[in-house]
């Protein structure tokens, strides 16, 4: 259970979570849900319960822009760490 007006502050979605859209959506809808206020500090967009559809859509674009961010990361990691294993 939330206090009285609770505000979740995050520097942008990907403070908040890299999964997939559907995962992160479902957190995001979640905090809404229990009526918290998610703040993105990078554009100073609020997000609430009753917001509108371009809030919607927004949250869910830059969520999907994490999500593949950290995709990209985690397969450059992957491929150095496997170059590094192949040259011994």
């Amino acid at each position: 259970r939330l206090g009285t007006n609770p505000i979740l502050l995050i520097e942008n979605f990907d403070r908040m979570s890299r999964q997939e859209l559907e995962l992160a959506q479902t957190l995001f809808l979640e905090i809404i849900n229990l009526g918290a206020t998610i703040i993105t500090l990078h554009n100073g967009k609020s997000y609430q319960k009753g917001m509108g559809l371009v809030d919607i859509i927004t949250a869910l674009v830059e969520m999907d822009v994490a999500h593949q961010h950290s995709a990209k990361l985690s397969m450059r990691v992957t491929k150095k760490a496997e170059a590094r294993k192949a040259s011994g």
